[in-house]
């Protein structure tokens, strides 16, 4: 009887049969992909973060983020490049999934920001031609 009980108690708790992977997704986003591989980073209140990525013209790129919390960040793409510091591409979402094909080569960042009251868990996964790592904003 234990072990028929048991045996109800894994099924109906979701667990992936033997050698299947259970995906861990969160609003249509997969969890568990690998290339290119999700980071994450926590932003305090009132502080953000700073992705930088070196592109040349013609270069795609590409992202999908969300703030577990799901309160909306604002989001911005902008270049060093020219000394143009007008956003490229700006949102205030919980989530976004886009791309941004470079016109002309530079640095480019891409900042979220907390106006928040409470910390936030910001998960960022992109595909570009070079590798991009977070910096905190002051």
């Amino acid at each position: 009887m234990r072990a028929w009980l048991l045996l109800v108690l894994l099924l109906m708790s979701g667990c992936a049969a033997p050698g299947e992977v259970e995906k861990k997704e969160w609003h249509g986003f997969d969890l568990d992909a690998v290339e290119p591989a999700w980071k994450n980073d926590t932003l305090p209140p009132g502080k953000g973060v700073e992705m930088n990525f070196a592109l040349r013209e013609g270069e795609l790129l590409e992202w999908q983020w969300f703030d577990e919390e799901r309160k909306p960040l604002p989001f911005s793409i902008h270049t060093h490049a020219y000394f143009d510091p007008k956003p490229l591409y700006k949102i205030d979402a919980a989530r976004d999934s886009n791309n941004l094909t470079i016109a002309r080569p530079g640095s480019y960042s891409m900042v979220w920001e907390n106006h928040g009251e409470l910390p936030v868990t910001l998960w960022v996964r992109t595909r570009a031609p070079s590798d991009a790592y977070f910096f905190p904003l002051n």
